[in-house]
């Protein structure tokens, strides 16, 4: 797996796409609402701590989504990870 299966997101017409953001230590990523592309960031990610032996920590990870997300597809992308 590699970010090209990570469609992101598109800010604006004229923009380029949006998939990651990486900082010192935090990593924000962005994804259209949909369970493959949700499953293949937890792949990437489970592939990443696999092979570096670093881990994600859940208490200070979280998933924000758009006001137009329904409520069931937030509950189904959240059991993803």
């Amino acid at each position: 797996m590699d970010m090209d299966n990570i469609e992101g997101i598109t800010l604006t017409r004229r923009c380029h796409t949006l998939s990651h953001l990486f900082f010192v230590d935090d990593a924000i990523f962005f994804l259209e609402g949909n369970i493959l592309e949700c499953q293949n960031l937890a792949n990437i990610i489970n592939q990443y701590c696999m092979a570096t032996g670093q881990g994600v920590n859940r208490n200070k990870s979280g998933m924000f989504f758009c006001s137009a997300c329904p409520n069931s597809l937030q509950e189904n992308l959240a059991r993803e990870f």
